[in-house]
């Protein structure tokens, strides 16, 4: 199977060349403007995600060790909960 992807990319990948270098161009032009720095609203997202994703799981003795697992790590690294906040 390995075989078999690698003869698709031989014979497909040389079509794109020409798009991967604009890429690279384009990445060059611009990772000095980007930051990579997570912001206010991308740390609200995340908490939101763990939040969401601990309300999916079905088993409540899973979820409560999960959810003590997640508040041990906020106080190792001396961070607010935000379930103990307005935030959520």
């Amino acid at each position: 199977m390995k075989l078999y992807n690698l003869e698709i990319w031989n014979e497909f990948a040389g079509q794109f060349g020409e798009q991967f270098r604009q890429l690279e161009l384009l990445y060059d032009e611009t990772c000095s403007i980007v930051s990579l720095e997570s912001t206010e609203a991308d740390e609200h997202l995340h908490e939101r995600w763990i939040q969401e994703f601990c309300t999916q799981i079905l088993d409540e003795e899973v979820r409560k060790q999960l959810e003590q697992i997640i508040k041990q790590q906020y106080q190792e690294k001396e961070m607010v909960d935000p379930t103990e906040t307005d935030i959520v």
